[in-house]
Protein backbone atom coordinates (compact mmCIF):
# COMPACT_ATOMS: atom_id res chain seq x y z
CA UNK A 1 0.00 0.00 0.00
CA UNK A 2 3.31 2.36 0.20
CA UNK A 3 3.47 2.30 -3.47
CA UNK A 4 -0.39 3.91 -3.95
CA UNK A 5 -0.80 7.36 -4.97
CA UNK A 6 -3.90 8.12 -4.04
CA UNK A 7 -7.50 7.16 -1.61
CA UNK A 8 -9.15 5.70 -4.62
CA UNK A 9 -6.26 3.58 -5.06
CA UNK A 10 -5.97 3.00 -1.95
CA UNK A 11 -9.48 1.97 -1.24
CA UNK A 12 -9.47 -0.32 -4.31
CA UNK A 13 -6.01 -1.92 -2.46
CA UNK A 14 -7.83 -2.21 0.76
CA UNK A 15 -11.10 -3.95 -1.05
CA UNK A 16 -8.79 -6.58 -2.90
CA UNK A 17 -6.90 -7.18 0.74
CA UNK A 18 -10.37 -7.73 2.77
CA UNK A 19 -11.81 -9.98 -0.47
CA UNK A 20 -8.57 -11.99 -0.18
CA UNK A 21 -9.51 -12.32 3.95
CA UNK A 22 -6.15 -10.17 4.91
CA UNK A 23 -8.55 -7.79 6.16
CA UNK A 24 -11.84 -7.56 8.05
CA UNK A 25 -14.53 -5.21 6.32
CA UNK A 26 -17.42 -3.72 7.22
CA UNK A 27 -20.26 -5.27 6.86
CA UNK A 28 -23.09 -3.98 4.40
CA UNK A 29 -26.20 -5.44 3.77
CA UNK A 30 -28.77 -6.36 1.46
CA UNK A 31 -32.69 -7.05 0.93
CA UNK A 32 -31.60 -10.95 1.29
CA UNK A 33 -28.65 -9.88 4.55
CA UNK A 34 -25.48 -10.77 2.53
CA UNK A 35 -22.45 -8.54 2.60
CA UNK A 36 -22.20 -6.08 -0.88
CA UNK A 37 -18.61 -4.79 -0.86
CA UNK A 38 -18.46 -1.63 -1.89
CA UNK A 39 -16.22 -0.90 -5.07
CA UNK A 40 -14.26 1.57 -5.88
CA UNK A 41 -14.49 3.22 -8.89
CA UNK A 42 -11.04 1.87 -10.96
CA UNK A 43 -8.31 3.97 -11.98
CA UNK A 44 -6.61 3.54 -15.30
CA UNK A 45 -3.34 2.05 -15.65
CA UNK A 46 -0.46 4.58 -14.67
CA UNK A 47 0.63 5.01 -18.17
CA UNK A 48 4.57 6.42 -19.88
CA UNK A 49 5.84 6.67 -23.49
CA UNK A 50 9.48 5.96 -23.99
CA UNK A 51 11.89 8.22 -25.56
CA UNK A 52 10.92 5.76 -29.04
CA UNK A 53 7.17 6.82 -28.69
CA UNK A 54 6.12 3.42 -27.20
CA UNK A 55 3.70 3.50 -24.32
CA UNK A 56 4.42 1.71 -21.34
CA UNK A 57 1.34 0.78 -19.07
CA UNK A 58 1.82 -0.07 -15.46
CA UNK A 59 -0.71 -1.89 -13.58
CA UNK A 60 -1.39 -0.52 -9.90
CA UNK A 61 -2.52 -3.38 -7.62
CA UNK A 62 -2.91 -7.37 -8.43
CA UNK A 63 -6.46 -7.14 -9.94
CA UNK A 64 -5.64 -4.25 -12.28
CA UNK A 65 -2.47 -6.65 -13.19
CA UNK A 66 -4.20 -9.21 -14.01
CA UNK A 67 -6.34 -7.14 -16.35
CA UNK A 68 -3.31 -5.50 -17.92
CA UNK A 69 -1.24 -8.59 -18.88
CA UNK A 70 -4.73 -11.23 -19.78
CA UNK A 71 -7.14 -8.87 -21.14
CA UNK A 72 -5.83 -5.28 -22.37
CA UNK A 73 -2.52 -6.13 -23.75
CA UNK A 74 -1.95 -8.10 -27.31
CA UNK A 75 -0.53 -10.97 -27.60
CA UNK A 76 2.93 -8.95 -28.92
CA UNK A 77 3.48 -6.74 -26.60
CA UNK A 78 6.04 -6.77 -24.53
CA UNK A 79 4.93 -7.87 -20.27
CA UNK A 80 7.91 -6.97 -17.89
CA UNK A 81 8.02 -7.68 -13.99
CA UNK A 82 11.07 -7.32 -11.58
CA UNK A 83 12.44 -11.21 -11.11
CA UNK A 84 11.48 -12.71 -7.45
CA UNK A 85 10.15 -9.53 -5.91
CA UNK A 86 6.24 -7.88 -5.64
CA UNK A 87 5.64 -5.84 -8.13
CA UNK A 88 3.48 -3.96 -10.61
CA UNK A 89 2.85 -6.12 -14.32
CA UNK A 90 4.34 -3.52 -16.74
CA UNK A 91 3.31 -3.51 -20.96
CA UNK A 92 4.98 -2.16 -23.43
CA UNK A 93 3.08 -2.04 -26.19
CA UNK A 94 4.63 -2.43 -29.59
CA UNK A 95 1.94 -2.23 -31.79
CA UNK A 96 3.31 -5.37 -33.69
CA UNK A 97 7.02 -3.61 -34.45
CA UNK A 98 10.02 -4.77 -32.88
CA UNK A 99 10.90 -2.74 -29.77
CA UNK A 100 14.09 -1.12 -29.25
CA UNK A 101 16.45 -1.73 -26.34
CA UNK A 102 16.04 1.75 -25.08
CA UNK A 103 12.73 0.91 -25.20
CA UNK A 104 12.57 -2.34 -23.04
CA UNK A 105 15.12 -0.26 -20.88
CA UNK A 106 12.78 2.42 -20.16
CA UNK A 107 10.02 -0.26 -19.20
CA UNK A 108 11.99 -1.97 -17.26
CA UNK A 109 12.75 0.80 -14.94
CA UNK A 110 9.10 1.48 -14.83
CA UNK A 111 8.59 -2.27 -13.46
CA UNK A 112 11.76 -1.28 -11.13
CA UNK A 113 10.21 1.60 -9.93
CA UNK A 114 6.81 0.43 -9.07
CA UNK A 115 8.18 -2.53 -7.19
CA UNK A 116 10.24 -3.84 -3.53
CA UNK A 117 13.20 -3.57 -5.09
CA UNK A 118 15.62 -1.27 -3.24
CA UNK A 119 16.73 2.18 -4.70
CA UNK A 120 19.56 2.93 -6.34
CA UNK A 121 20.46 -0.83 -6.89
CA UNK A 122 20.52 -2.85 -9.76
CA UNK A 123 17.61 -5.31 -10.19
CA UNK A 124 17.00 -8.16 -12.74
CA UNK A 125 13.80 -7.92 -14.71
CA UNK A 126 12.54 -10.57 -16.66
CA UNK A 127 10.42 -9.86 -19.83
CA UNK A 128 8.75 -11.71 -22.49
CA UNK A 129 5.88 -11.40 -24.90
CA UNK A 130 2.94 -11.18 -23.42
CA UNK A 131 1.57 -14.83 -25.44
CA UNK A 132 4.01 -16.49 -22.99
CA UNK A 133 2.53 -14.87 -19.48
CA UNK A 134 -0.10 -17.83 -18.45
CA UNK A 135 -2.68 -17.41 -15.34
CA UNK A 136 -1.84 -19.66 -12.18
CA UNK A 137 -5.07 -22.13 -12.14
CA UNK A 138 -6.87 -21.24 -9.03
CA UNK A 139 -3.82 -18.56 -8.73
CA UNK A 140 -4.96 -15.18 -6.55
CA UNK A 141 -5.25 -12.15 -8.87
CA UNK A 142 -1.75 -11.10 -10.53
CA UNK A 143 -0.07 -14.21 -10.04
CA UNK A 144 1.14 -16.03 -13.42
CA UNK A 145 4.02 -17.89 -14.91
CA UNK A 146 6.20 -16.90 -17.82
CA UNK A 147 8.77 -18.97 -20.27
CA UNK A 148 10.80 -17.91 -23.37
CA UNK A 149 12.17 -14.79 -20.80
CA UNK A 150 14.60 -12.81 -21.08
CA UNK A 151 16.63 -10.39 -18.13
CA UNK A 152 17.74 -6.81 -17.94
CA UNK A 153 19.51 -5.00 -15.29
CA UNK A 154 18.41 -2.07 -14.27
CA UNK A 155 18.37 0.50 -11.06
CA UNK A 156 15.10 1.30 -9.36
CA UNK A 157 15.03 5.68 -9.53
CA UNK A 158 11.63 6.81 -8.93
CA UNK A 159 12.75 10.31 -10.46
CA UNK A 160 13.70 8.62 -13.82
CA UNK A 161 10.55 6.95 -14.29
CA UNK A 162 8.82 10.32 -13.93
CA UNK A 163 10.60 11.85 -16.82
CA UNK A 164 8.38 9.18 -19.13
CA UNK A 165 5.14 10.38 -17.07
CA UNK A 166 2.49 11.51 -20.10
Amino acid sequence: MSLASGERETAEIRLELTEQGYLKGKKQTGKKGGRIPKKPASLPPRKFVTGGGLVILCGRNNRQNDELTLRLADKEDIWLHVKNLPGSHVILRTGGKQASEQDIVSAAEVAAAFSKAPEGVPVPVDYTAVRRVKKLPGGKPGMVTYDRFKTVYVTSDPKRVETLCT
